[in-house]
């Protein structure tokens, strides 16, 4: 990294030298062969040499061999020719490239590999930044060829070419650098030695251009490069400021978490402390660590809501060693208001949840590495470990005596140490010496915690936090180790289905088992409207694949608005958020087959208008779980007392989409009309009429048969030009009996012979909000 400021800003130098006909200050070495020792050595320091160090020299080697450029010392062969000779040009040739492709690659790979996981640096660069900077290198050798074969002396315009390129590759990597500060860690040195390469590449590209632009002496050329010292202090103090920002001190894991000025650096502290092995600790250490941890927890201010949930965890497994000797569950609530264990459950039904389909993007021959998320809480087998003599390595870099110095009071070692080392499944965590009633208190108070910081993370809306904290609450549930309460299951579903994408298997399960304990009734409508942002948490459900998904998080929005409406005291046009509104709309767009979900989202879109401040409207009922568990919304059709063209005060239902609502739902109505019209035509029709034997009879044959045609026509009529209103499956769905048998019977098969030819319907789309 230290030789790149030297290089790079001589890069653009090299032109100017040609363009003057000067000689070059630098020429390049030949390296010619370097032995090879342990695995060990290499990586700690041949690697870092020939990639890092080395590397812009032996590509300018390797790129001049190649090109066998005039001007600088040729390799003589044992019989005298060099590459200068016609006959061995060839040789020089392929080494060179060849030896130029291998560099090249393999300090691409070094980048990618080998340097992410080496342990004697306290930074790292991003992997891509670090490829980024692999091609910039590369640029030295390339930009040095081409200035040595070209004839810049007799055509300047070319070197003001490449000089400017080589400028405008070096500003995009200098502004790069100075908004995102590629070193991870402790790397405020590494980003501004970075600042000033970039910016003495480019100081240095600029003079160039001037030089040849002005045809100057070469002496002028030294004059206007006596200004980058200062320009090196003030892009130091420029580029200090901004990396100070994202700048994490070099000081042990306990020196982070006690750390009162920065809270970036409590929180690497604490991602430190959930991920370290607490083997390589003096057990003295195992007090102040563990102590600090409990109270950062108790602050909420101290640590963000997602690093709060991690420091939980490692408390957590502090007290599952003592907790397992005893059987009894933490109770939030008693066990009969209590949501029961294995109620969390998979839509195996569901054909969008097979692995098949989620994995159809990728080759079916290439394996899915499973993602890592957190770490599993369902213990299985708890092994003690022996505490070893004397640490090895320790993490936290302090003796006894330096543990006291950044250490609060509260957590200083003492001589009684209350922790010892525990193996589950290959990690090491810290248990506590305790007994099994005092592991039900402390994980009893690390439950409330969490279940703080899920409230917490759901009014920042910080949604790392709220899918954390929820699955961490959930991995209690699912392992029996708490009983749930109906408002905290509810709250961490919903967490978990609004910061999952829609086509994960999360959001399936979630609507199914949400939806399975409303029907059961153990997660009541009063209960949702006690959280009610729940209810838009959920409406993520609507962008779904699957259709039963997405009927089912429809029917729960109408129930709760609908139960929301008949309370007075409540609006319910505030109870869903505009992300969520916008979600009804596109569900209304998008699902114009399907006529239960139509018509749950077209009552749940009116169900947010404004009451109107004259009369309260008719409460129209979307579903009755006392009469039925299946959802056919019959009654969804009738004509509501409300204007659905009349918007008093705030709605986020744009009136467009109101309109559509209402012409759906006209339609619907004119084909229950039409069809109980034409029924009574046809059933007219077969009965004979006595009194019409006379001479008149025919004719009101006629008459009867004629107005039977016009009724069939105008249903086919409607039932062939209608569009978006799912007319083919409301016949299957919402119709009575024997309105869909003399369809079946009478209508369809005039719509399988229809002739008509509709004209072509553009595509209507409205706002959402």
């Amino acid at each position: 990294m230290w030789a790149e400021w030297p290089s790079l800003s001589y890069t653009p130098l090299t032109i100017a030298f040609k363009a003057a006909g000067s000689p070059p200050w630098l020429n390049p070495l030949y390296f010619r062969s370097i032995s090879v020792g342990s695995d060990l050595w290499r990586q700690k320091y041949l690697y870092p040499m020939i990639f890092d160090m080395l590397y812009i020299p032996l590509t300018s080697t390797l790129v001049r061999l190649a090109t066998c450029s005039d001007g600088y010392v040729q390799i003589v062969l044992p019989s005298g020719a060099t590459c200068a000779c016609i006959d061995h040009f060839g040789y020089f040739w392929g080494v060179g490239l060849a030896g130029f492709v291998a560099l090249y690659l393999s300090a691409l790979r070094y980048k990618l590999y080998t340097e992410p996981l080496a342990t004697t640096m306290d930074f790292r660069f991003q992997t891509s930044f670090q490829i980024i900077m692999v091609m910039a290198r590369t640029l030295n050798p390339i930009v040095s060829m081409l200035v040595s074969q070209l004839d810049i002396e007799q055509h300047p315009a070319i070197g003001s070419g490449i000089a400017l390129g080589f400028l405008f590759c070096m500003t995009l990597l200098f502004c790069y650098n100075y908004k995102v500060q590629p070193c991870i860690g402790s790397g405020r040195l590494p980003n501004n030695i970075r600042a000033l390469t970039f910016s003495s590449a480019m100081y240095a590209s600029l003079v160039v251009l001037a030089f040849i632009g002005a045809s100057a002496p070469i002496t002028d050329l030294y004059y206007a490069l006596t200004p980058l010292p200062l320009l090196w202090l003030t892009v130091w103090r420029l580029n200090n400021r901004r990396a100070l920002q994202f700048h994490i001190p070099d000081k042990s894991i306990l020196g982070l978490l006690s750390d009162a000025t920065s809270s970036t650096s409590r929180a690497v502290g604490t991602i430190a402390a959930l991920y370290m092995d607490p083997s390589k600790l003096h057990p003295l250490q195992y007090n102040a660590l563990m102590g600090r941890l409990q109270q950062l927890v108790e602050s909420p201010e101290s640590l963000d809501p997602s690093i709060r949930v991690m420091a939980l965890r490692i408390l957590w497994f502090s007290h599952i060693q003592a907790f397992r000797k005893q059987k009894a569950p933490i109770e939030e609530v008693g066990k009969t208001s209590a949501i029961p264990f294995k109620h969390y459950l998979k839509d195996v039904e569901n054909a969008h949840r097979t692995p098949s389909v989620a994995s159809s993007s990728s080759p079916p021959t290439q394996p899915v590495k499973p993602r890592i998320k957190g770490v599993c809480i369902k213990i299985h087998r708890i092994h003690h470990v022996k505490e070893p003599d004397v640490a090895q390595s320790s993490l936290l870099r302090n003796n006894t005596s330096s543990v006291s110095a950044v250490a609060p009071c509260g957590s200083r070692p003492s001589s009684e140490n209350l922790f010892h080392l525990i193996s589950i499944r290959g990690k090491r965590w810290l248990a506590k010496d305790e007994t099994p009633e005092d592991a039900v208190s402390g994980l009893a108070h690390i439950f409330s915690l969490g279940v703080d910081t899920l409230r917490d993370a759901c009014m920042q809306q910080h949604k790392t936090a709220m899918q954390d904290s929820a699955r961490f609450l959930l991995e209690w549930y699912k392992a029996r180790y708490v009983r749930l309460s109906g408002g905290t299951y509810l709250r961490a579903l919903s967490a978990l289905c609004s910061t999952s994408s829609a086509c994960s298997k999360h959001v399936l399960d979630v609507v199914h088992s949400l939806h399975k304990l409303t029907l059961d009734g153990r997660l009541t409508p009063s209960l949702w409207l006690r959280d009610v942002e729940c209810l838009s948490y959920i409406s993520i459900g609507l962008d779904a694949p699957s259709a039963s998904t997405v009927r089912k998080c429809a029917w729960m929005m109408a129930l709760v608005l609908q139960v929301a409406e008949a309370d007075r005291t409540r609006n319910p046009c505030v109870l869903l958020t505009p992300d969520a509104m916008h979600r009804v709309c596109a569900g209304l767009r998008r699902w114009t087959d399907d006529y239960i979900i139509c018509a749950t989202l077209e009552s749940v879109a009116t169900e947010t208008m404004p009451r109107s401040t004259s009369s309260l409207p008719e409460i129209v009922m979307v579903v009755d779980l006392l009469e039925s568990v299946e959802f056919k919304p019959n009654s969804m059709d009738r004509a509501s007392k409300r204007s659905l063209a009349r918007t008093e005060g705030l709605s986020l239902v744009a009136p467009s989409v109101l309109k559509e609502v209402e012409y759906r739902r006209a339609t619907r109505r004119e084909l229950v009309e039409l069809l109980r019209r034409t029924q009574a035509l046809h059933e007219a029709a077969q009965t004979p009429d006595l009194r019409m034997r006379g001479r008149n009879g025919p004719a009101h044959r006629r008459s009867r048969a004629y107005d039977l045609a016009e009724a069939q026509m105008s249903l086919v009529m409607l039932f062939t030009s209608a569009k978006r209103c799912a007319l083919d499956d409301y016949v299957a769905n919402g119709l009575d009996d024997a309105l869909r048998t003399f369809f079946e019977a009478n209508i369809r098969p005039l719509l399988e012979n229809t002739t008509l030819k509709l004209p072509r319907e553009h595509k209507r789309w409205w706002p959402c909000t």
